[in-house]
């Protein structure tokens, strides 16, 4: 078959839903050029298999939707020859299922490495929104990437073999720069336009910035489309589908992640749906019964892997042993710190107070010492202990006391006036009044008149 181009007008410049290395074999099969003959011979048998009997020997009771090869958005009649399957076809095979009293479950058997983006979120959206309706299953059957998960992951369930592959949730766009090709062969392409935009991604010339940055927000927006219906079908937050960054799965790492239910080969599948349209087959009960019992020994395992201590490296335990000890080294510095000032604020307290009492037995000492001296001068022992009383309940100081007995002295002796500008208590000088008072007292003693 000769002449490619509509078949390149489908592959660049445009947004696909492909895997990487499908993209790859399809731009090694066309060429620069884009004029490569496939001969009959070499064409990929994609013949349509039996979908579903829609008479009495439909015994299984299965519609079987094969979903194989490129996907496009409409195939224009190359789908056996080119390897090509069209949206429009697989949403009137599915419809036929779905409409057809013969079909009480539907599969759809996928081998696809995906393809264009148009119409294929159009379909997706058609058969998760046919949920219910009918039990819908997809077999990855063995392949099942990028536009070819999407529409997996519509279905109710998914299964997948050992060595089958899901997922590639992502867009890619390819443009061809021949500029150099053309200055090579001595072409020049002079493009008449009006609007800026109107010559963007034309292969004659290099890309430039402005274009790629539209490109790359148009492959952008489609992703998160992409990513928030695989996170809506398949019940995942759509972090945990972005953060897989187009990966590809196989097996049971593929339900690990969440983008199938279980592993089964094709045949199991069969037998199981066919066992569950013989006793009704409208809700999955025999699946139900396995995603519970599952569940349990999810949660069970989940339980224990927490009651487990996790296994640590030499480093790391190194380094959680050094954290736990700059940290204990704290809390014992704190404790010891303040168990320091808290014996500080005890001493000084009983310093302040014992300070404080010797200071106050020498006031009361050198107050008596004063008002014992006179005594003999007072007219009554209960006048002698009321003085002192009173001068030591009234916190004078020992100046102070000197300062009131003169006082009291000078109003006792009216012929004798009383000068002393000497304190009672004071170091280092005579004091006239207790020289006076003494000799008083000792006169007193030996029966002499003053």
């Amino acid at each position: 078959m000769k002449n490619l181009a509509h078949i390149a007008s489908m592959i660049f410049n445009t947004p696909l839903l492909i895997a990487p290395s499908k993209l790859e074999a399809i731009l090694s099969a066309i060429g620069p050029r884009l004029n490569i003959e496939i001969k009959p011979e070499a064409a990929i048998d994609m013949s349509v298999p039996k979908r579903y009997r829609a008479d009495s020997e439909n015994i299984d009771g299965i519609g079987i939707v094969p979903i194989y090869g490129t996907l496009v958005h409409r195939n224009l009649g190359l789908d056996a020859l080119s390897g090509l399957v069209s949206y429009e076809d697989i949403r009137k095979w599915f419809g036929e299922a779905e409409n057809s009293s013969q079909v009480k479950s539907i599969l759809l058997d996928i081998d696809s490495f995906g393809g264009e983006g148009g119409g294929c979120f159009a379909l997706v959206d058609d058969i998760y929104q046919a949920r219910g309706i009918k039990p819908i299953y997809a077999m990855i059957n063995e392949n099942a990437y990028s536009a070819g998960y999407a529409i997996a992951s519509a279905a109710d369930a998914v299964f997948i073999p050992p060595t089958g592959g899901a997922g590639s949730v992502g867009v890619v766009m390819v443009h061809i720069d021949q500029s150099k090709f053309d200055e090579k062969v001595g072409a020049k392409y002079n493009i008449i336009y009006s609007g800026d935009r109107k010559k963007d991604f034309n292969s004659h010339e290099p890309l430039s910035k402005e274009a790629q940055a539209i490109a790359q927000n148009q492959i952008n927006d489609l992703r998160e489309i992409f990513v928030n219906t695989v996170a809506r079908n398949r019940n995942l937050s759509a972090q945990i589908v972005r953060d897989t960054e187009a990966g590809t799965y196989q097996g049971q790492a593929a339900v690990d992640i969440g983008l199938a239910n279980e592993v089964m080969s094709y045949s199991q599948l069969i037998e199981n749906i066919t066992r569950s349209n013989k006793k009704g087959g409208k809700n999955m009960s025999w699946f139900d019964r396995k995603k519970a019992v599952a569940a349990q020994v999810q949660a069970e395992q989940a339980a224990k892997q927490e009651m487990q201590e996790p296994e640590l490296s030499p480093e790391q335990v190194y380094a959680q042993g050094y954290k736990d000890g700059l940290q204990n080294g704290k809390n014992e510095g704190m404790a010891a710190a303040k168990a320091e000032a808290q014996a500080a604020i005890q001493t000084a307290n009983q310093t302040a107070t014992q300070a404080g009492v010797d200071q106050e037995r020498v006031r009361c000492t050198q107050i008596q010492e004063q008002v014992s001296a006179i005594s003999h001068l007072v007219t009554t022992s209960a006048a002698t202990n009321a003085l002192l009383n009173s001068l030591i309940m009234s916190g004078a100081s020992p100046e102070m006391a000197g300062q009131q007995i003169v006082g009291i002295l000078a109003s006792q002796q009216q012929n004798n006036k009383v000068i002393s500008t000497v304190g009672a208590t004071s170091v280092g000088e005579v004091n006239n009044l207790l020289v006076d008072a003494h000799r008083r007292k000792a006169a007193a003693e030996k029966g002499m008149v003053n």
